[in-house]
């Protein structure tokens, strides 16, 4: 450990250009190569020496663990790196940027470099942090898998509201999702059977607008449920209580009976 070192909390990347690494503070620099560069490391002590600024970059959060040396201010873009919470939330993908290894991740921390296959799938988020004036939250895709960090531009909510629905699944391939943006099952065993939608979330608006409608087997949107499918994987209409008047009819004898 560096004599006199100061604690801090930052994240940096080195900028472009000739740029240089130092082993030990005012030690003999090397130029930074590629390896080095469009990545984030973690900046958490500091030196002064006489004018000079020294940062100890580290790939990990730590003063001592993954420690790859020391950089002047004037080589680096930083950011203040604060810990916001770590209360569990629940964010949908919207499709755009990508997903990091680490939080202001550059091109050589990318996990997901397009997000656009997990397009409105749930994300299960357990940390949050500040990079500056950024939120930046890390959890798991679809809730399995590894961390990774998305930017809080890269996650929506959508907009969930009663409606009053009957909704068959189409024919050909169709998925239903046992939790809103979950891992999708095969729909096939449950078509041909009618379904009540008494709930739908709308993701996006305009042409990007996609929606979901929740299917039960009751007239519930908390009983007897199956799970969430796309509104374009359903043949729908409107289904409303007219009155519970007796009637009398009589049976023609085409068509069917139904539950």
């Amino acid at each position: 450990k560096v004599e006199d070192e100061e604690t801090t909390s930052l994240l940096g990347h080195f900028r472009g250009g000739t740029r240089y690494l130092y082993p030990e503070p005012n030690g003999k620099p090397i130029v930074v190569g590629s390896e080095y560069k469009n990545k984030v490391y973690y900046i958490k002590a500091k030196v002064e020496i006489g004018k000079d600024t020294f940062y100890k970059l580290s790939t990990k959060p730590s003063a001592t663990d993954g420690v790859i040396g020391w950089a002047k201010p004037e080589d680096l873009s930083t950011h203040d790196h604060v810990g916001v919470d770590k209360d569990p939330k629940t964010f949908y993908i919207k499709g755009n940027g990508k997903a990091t290894l680490h939080a202001w991740g550059g091109s050589q921390d990318t996990v997901h470099a397009d997000l656009s296959p997990f397009k409105n799938s749930v994300f299960k988020v357990n940390l949050t942090e500040r990079v500056g004036n950024n939120i930046w939250y890390r959890g798991k895709i679809q809730g399995e898998g590894p961390n990774v960090w998305l930017h809080e531009s890269y996650v929506h909510l959508p907009k969930e509201s009663k409606t009053s629905k009957l909704g068959h699944i189409r024919s050909g391939k169709r998925v239903i999702y046992p939790e809103l943006g979950g891992k999708p099952v095969d729909a096939e065993s449950y078509k041909n059977a009618v379904y009540y939608i008494k709930r739908q979330a709308v993701f996006g608006s305009g042409k990007d607008e996609e929606t979901y409608y929740l299917l039960s087997t009751q007239p519930s949107d908390t009983k007897g449920i199956i799970g969430w499918a796309k509104s374009t994987d359903l043949s729908t209409h409107e289904h409303k209580g007219v009155d519970k008047d007796p009637k009398t009819f009589y049976i023609k004898g085409n068509g069917k009976a139904t539950l």
